[in-house]
């Protein structure tokens, strides 16, 4: 694929990114449902479970970026 070995560069699609609180895209609940699929579980498990890490990261990267000096780092516990 052009971009990736050869140096050139890619043509991406000139599309806004998903904003840190809307809902998930239609590719990323395919992408839902595929793995909903490979579990053997509900679409609506897989979306509770795993579904909203595209908002934490935004958010910790937002974060990082406005408090870097002070910002240590961001994890998903159990507790």
């Amino acid at each position: 694929m052009p971009g990736y070995t050869d140096e050139s560069q890619i043509d991406l699609p000139d599309v806004e990114p998903p904003g840190m609180f809307d809902p998930p895209t239609l590719t990323e609940m395919q992408d839902l449902a595929t793995v909903a699929e490979q579990r053997g579980i509900s679409l609506e498990e897989v979306v509770t479970t795993i579904g909203w890490l595209r908002g934490f990261s935004q958010l910790v990267r937002e974060i990082a970026g406005r408090y870097e000096a002070a910002f240590a780092g961001a994890a998903i516990e159990q507790d």
